[in-house]
């Protein structure tokens, strides 16, 4: 019986050291998060002295405002005509080596660069882009719209991810064409809407 008593006083004893383990340190873990809020915004600058514009605006009726161009067909069919700023010759675009517009991501992402026109154009008269990337680094524009695209009223991607770090410009070109038929004057203004948005 004594030895029966024995053994429970040690059981009992035993049981906090057994049962519950007591340690001087404890961990616990939260889960945090960090919303940074995506800066799309971008940068655009035209032949004469490429000077970048900020842009500002946040939707198409807020659109930043740029220089005008125009496309001069001098003939009656004719193909492939680039644009100038402003009225003024020298600042034409020539090219991918003197695009219309170089853009720039100027936020905390990269972006995907769109353009489409507001309204349709005059029949008869149409207009294509596409861009390359520069410098050409392995993905520093992701996939860019290298074949002339037609542009309309929808938004044509012309790059899938403009880095914005480093130095990366999106090059921009246009061409229009007119065909037989369409009669002689000025037609505008047709407004060309630039997108940039957060990948």
């Amino acid at each position: 019986m004594k030895l029966w008593k024995i053994l429970a006083i040690i059981c009992i004893s035993l049981m906090p050291t057994i049962g519950l383990a007591i340690s001087s340190e404890y961990y616990a873990k939260v889960p945090v998060y960090f919303n940074v809020p995506s800066d799309a915004s971008f940068a655009v600058a035209l032949p004469s002295s490429y000077t970048f514009t900020d842009i500002t605006g946040t939707s198409e009726a807020g659109a930043t405002t740029l220089s005008w161009i125009s496309f001069n067909f001098t003939d009656i069919p004719q193909y492939w005509v680039e644009p100038i700023v402003q009225g003024v010759s020298t600042d034409a675009q020539n090219g991918a080596a003197k695009p219309i517009f170089l853009i720039d991501a100027t936020g905390n992402v990269n972006i995907t660069v769109s353009i489409r026109f507001e309204s349709s154009l005059p029949s008869g008269i149409t207009v294509c882009a596409n861009a390359t990337c520069s410098p050409v680094t392995g993905t520093s524009c992701g996939t860019v719209q290298e074949t002339c695209t037609s542009v309309d009223t929808s938004y044509v991607q012309l790059a899938s991810n403009l880095a914005y770090s480093g130095n990366t410009y999106l090059n921009v070109t246009l061409y229009a064409n007119v065909t037989s038929g369409v009669e002689g004057g000025e037609y505008g203004a047709y407004n060309l809407y630039i997108k940039g948005a957060a990948v």
